[in-house]
């Protein structure tokens, strides 16, 4: 559709050349950008809780550094 559209518009050969390469490319990315971002979405949250989970895991270094009390 993208390339339809562009091919009816009077631009100079090269031009039209380089944008009928790109921007179906580029339209194509847009629409599927709906399809992907919940995938990553869910990705960042499973890291962030993993990292959320290390750092609860680990001793606290402040603790370790001071030593013991008296």
């Amino acid at each position: 559709m993208t390339a339809s559209i562009l091919s009816g518009m009077a631009l100079p050969d090269g031009a039209r050349d380089l944008l009928l390469l790109f921007v179906p490319l580029f339209v194509a990315g847009l629409c599927m950008a709906v399809f992907l971002l919940p995938l990553f979405d869910e990705m960042a949250k499973r890291d962030l809780a993993t990292i959320r989970a290390q750092r609860a895991a680990e001793p606290d270094a402040d603790a370790e550094q001071d030593g013991p009390t008296r």
